[in-house]
């Protein structure tokens, strides 16, 4: 009986031993090291086809009045916060998506007012480095979406247009 735990304790040994030449990890100074070479923007959206990324802001600041805009566009989509309000009172601030239509901005965007979510439709009219606000009469949709139903009388003659800045 000794003869055969001896006999196995010696195979068990020898299986286990035999790992064959076992690489330690190479230490900081010996690994390999990788540079990653991040190419300027244009050369990643000409070489790639990748679409480009723009960010714009907007402002309009008139004593206690202020309404600014943030917006992220790639190709025709876009997205943003955006914020406008009256000093000593409640304001509007919130979050929007939509698109570029030419120079018009659709976007629908979700505040908080009064304590409920409300989502609306807003146009701005793109002129040059300012943003008009589009003027006409609103309706609520389905879901609540308070939406332009006649487009094209809507007016974009709005006197105080947002300007172009920088994002803060």
């Amino acid at each position: 009986m000794k003869k055969y735990l001896s006999l196995s304790l010696f195979f068990t040994y020898a299986l286990f031993s035999c790992g064959g030449d076992e690489q330690k990890p190479k230490a900081d100074s010996e690994a390999p090291r990788y540079e990653v070479l991040i190419p300027p923007p244009d050369s990643v959206h000409e070489e790639h086809g990748m679409p480009e990324v723009i960010n714009e802001c907007y402002r309009f600041d008139q004593g206690d009045e202020h309404k600014s805009i943030e917006i992220t566009i790639v190709l025709d989509s876009v997205w943003g916060n955006f914020r406008w309000g009256i000093d000593g009172k409640d304001g509007v601030k919130g979050e929007f998506t939509g698109n570029f239509h030419g120079d018009t901005l659709w976007i629908i965007y979700q505040a908080v007012m009064e304590g409920h979510l409300v989502p609306r439709e807003v146009a701005f009219l793109r002129k040059g480095d300012k943003l008009y606000e589009a003027q006409g009469t609103q309706k609520e949709g389905p879901k609540g979406v308070y939406f332009y139903p006649y487009k094209k009388k809507l007016e974009y003659s709005d006197p105080e247009p947002m300007v172009k800045g920088p994002c803060m």
